[in-house]
């Protein structure tokens, strides 16, 4: 009874952050309609989204769930754990890659010629959430829900203020001083 107590409280753990965030993330598209007044642009950052969440399942490729059927054997984790993190960094760095050497190319295919930096942060967005899963998965393994929320939270946060920043905070900057240090980062 114990061991299933142990199992509820982690599971609900687990789940809190991505349930926080798919509402917080929920909450950016009434922003996002907002600031893209154009519904172009925002159908654009939507398709976005959409491959994404596709790139995500290819490029981890079920690594996550290997690291876990073969880390559960005492004599393994660590070879298990680092065998599955430079597998995943070799094969999204490849990635990565090919995504800045044909994000031209990749942009025209996606309709979005004249935007080929969203490419890139698509691929680096995708990347370090690949990257991330092992980790991820040794704390679950581990047994650690608060660092694993603690950090999912933190990862939210961080996108959220990204968000705000960039979206509504930057181009305020901009209006004010045309000439300065945040228009040549915009």
């Amino acid at each position: 009874m114990k061991a299933i107590k142990k199992l509820t409280g982690e599971t609900a753990i687990y789940g809190m952050p991505s349930i926080v965030g798919r509402f917080l993330n929920w909450w950016l598209t009434p922003y996002w309609s907002y600031i893209f007044l154009n519904q172009a642009e925002l159908g654009v950052i939507i398709n976005i989204y959409a491959y994404v969440a596709f790139l995500f399942v290819i490029l981890t490729y079920g690594m996550e769930t290997s690291f876990f059927r073969f880390a559960a054997k005492e004599e393994n984790k660590n070879s298990v754990f680092s065998t599955s993190l430079i597998s995943l960094l070799f094969t999204s760095l490849s990635f990565l890659i090919l995504v800045f050497v044909f994000k031209h190319d990749i942009a025209s295919m996606l309709e979005l010629s004249g935007k080929p930096e969203f490419i890139t942060i698509m691929g680096v967005t995708v990347v370090l959430d690949v990257i991330s899963t092992i980790p991820f998965a040794k704390l679950r393994l581990q047994h650690r829900p608060i660092r694993f929320a603690y950090i999912k939270f933190i990862n939210i946060g961080i996108n959220i203020g990204f968000n705000l920043i960039f979206l509504t905070l930057c181009p305020m900057l901009i209006k004010y001083n045309p000439t300065g240090f945040f228009f040549n980062i915009i």
